[in-house]
């Protein structure tokens, strides 16, 4: 089974949290947002944690993998934590400045 945290609770993570829930072999094992209330909503439609920010998502531990998909402003930090834990990452709406 591969455990996939998820950083965000928007419309697009949710799109991508039904996606990943409809593989067998694939389970949403977290979901990280700053708004709280968020977090719980989708997380609880995937049986899963929530989580009030990315740090405490990642230092739970047992990921296999994260989406980032959090608005343009929020990028940075998410990303460069979870290459610090040597996971492999999806970014979703990234933009370069």
């Amino acid at each position: 089974m591969t455990r996939v945290g998820i950083i965000g609770a928007g419309n697009v993570a949710a799109r991508h949290a039904d996606v990943l829930s409809g593989f067998p072999d694939v389970t949403i094992a977290g979901i990280a947002d700053t708004d709280p209330h968020r977090a719980e909503a989708l997380a609880s439609k995937h049986d899963s944690p929530a989580y009030g920010g990315h740090a405490d998502l990642l230092s739970a531990g047992g990921l296999d993998a994260v989406y980032v998909c959090v608005p343009p402003f929020a990028h940075g930090n998410p990303e460069q934590d979870v290459l610090s834990c040597n996971l492999p990452i999806f970014v979703e709406k990234a933009t370069v400045s």
